[in-house]
């Protein structure tokens, strides 16, 4: 029930944010480039979090992205589902590099959910690299409603992630797999409709 309403918060709060009002957002923060993320470092996320305004979740997102952006550079062209299914399941392999780490993260977002809210803007680009990574367009009218399905689709696999305790994650791929088909499906009746 926690995830479910997890999921429609985000979702409500994405609500009225399309790409096109967050391609302008300038990093102003450092990126983590050579840095590698340590249980302790994660460990520390509320205390340090709290004094530099969110900056620490955002290099951490940050660096995520600039793993997945060098990991998906020799990514072939493919469907659509099959491109956003290689570039998601990337970046739970980052994650899961790191798995005890960002579970923590997400432990602290469940306790002081105002954390995340600062991270929307960061995880709205980490979603709008996501798509496209995966020659995914999140332009316009349509694109906004797809930009809310591809984060739907995260956060619904993410939460499979969570309770994924096989190193090959199987159960996220057939969880992602179970959500694109199904955000596939509606997205022929949405196209219909738009």
């Amino acid at each position: 029930m926690n995830r479910l309403l997890f999921l429609i918060f985000s979702t409500t709060l994405l609500a009225n944010v399309s790409a096109e009002e967050l391609s302008d957002i300038q990093i102003t923060s450092p990126v983590m480039d050579k840095a590698t993320i340590s249980n302790e470092a994660i460990e520390e996320v509320d205390s340090r979090n709290a004094v530099d305004g969110g900056d620490l979740l955002k290099n951490i997102n940050r660096y995520v992205d600039d793993i997945l952006i060098k990991e998906t550079k020799s990514l072939e062209n493919s469907s659509t589902k099959d491109m956003l299914f290689e570039v998601l399941m990337k970046r739970f392999d980052i994650l899961q590099k790191n798995r005890q780490s960002y579970i923590e993260i997400y432990k602290a977002f469940k306790k002081t959910p105002q954390y995340f809210i600062k991270l929307l803007p960061s995880f709205l680009e980490s979603m709008i690299v996501t798509a496209e990574l995966a020659n995914f367009n999140v332009n316009g009218l349509k694109g906004s409603v797809r930009l809310k399905g591809l984060i739907f689709i995260y956060f619904s696999t993410f939460f499979q992630w969570l309770d994924d305790k096989n190193s090959s994650l199987e159960k996220t791929m057939a969880e992602l797999d179970k959500n694109l088909n199904q955000a596939e499906k509606f997205g022929k009746l949405l196209s219909w409709i738009i």
